[in-house]
């Protein structure tokens, strides 16, 4: 596995999040515009109550806006809850999806590990094996060997001592006439 590949894998892990992030800034943005319509509604029942004549037209006046703020805040908790049960639904989607890559990725390079300690073993096994020939062979060959030098070994012993009693004799014939 690259380094390219747990990068791509982590930030589809964080994908989620980013959603996260995006239904957070929907949801304050959505906040913003109820808060600047209920101020807007605010002030326009209080220019709406000033100019009211009679006590009825007040009360009613009230009554409609009541009534309208609860259907928007009906509304509102509606789409509200909508997003946050949208948030943890796309991080699970995208968690799922990561760690599915994710374990693919180990499986592979498992596979990959696998193959290689294989074929690892298959060399080191030649090795031994060759190694073995080898050692066999020259187990075979030591005592030819030991016999070629033992015999090297003696052939110069008898040349030393054939070529000690010349001397000795020379040595000998040399004094033997100085003596005479």
């Amino acid at each position: 596995m690259t380094d390219n590949n747990s990068v791509n894998d982590a930030g589809e892990a964080l994908g989620g999040f980013g959603f996260a992030s995006k239904s957070i800034q929907t949801f304050a943005s959505e906040v913003a515009r109820l808060s600047k319509e209920t101020v807007d509604e605010t002030t326009l029942l209080v220019e709406k109550l000033r100019s009211a004549k009679t006590l009825d037209e007040v009360v009613s006046l009230q009554t409609s806006f009541v009534q309208q703020s609860f259907s928007k805040y009906a509304d509102y908790t509606r789409r509200f809850g909508e997003l946050f049960a949208a948030v943890p639904l796309e991080i699970a989607k995208q968690s799922h999806a990561a760690l599915q890559k994710t374990s693919e990725a180990v499986t592979k390079a498992t596979e990959q590990v696998s193959q290689h300690l294989q074929h690892g073993a298959e060399q080191a096994s030649q090795q031994v094996q060759h190694a073995a020939g080898q050692a066999a062979q020259h187990v075979e060959q030591a005592p030819a060997q030991f016999n070629q030098n033992f015999q090297n070994n003696d052939q110069n012993y008898n040349n030393n001592q054939s070529y000690n009693n010349d001397q000795n004799f020379n040595n000998n014939q040399n004094y033997n006439n100085h003596n005479y």
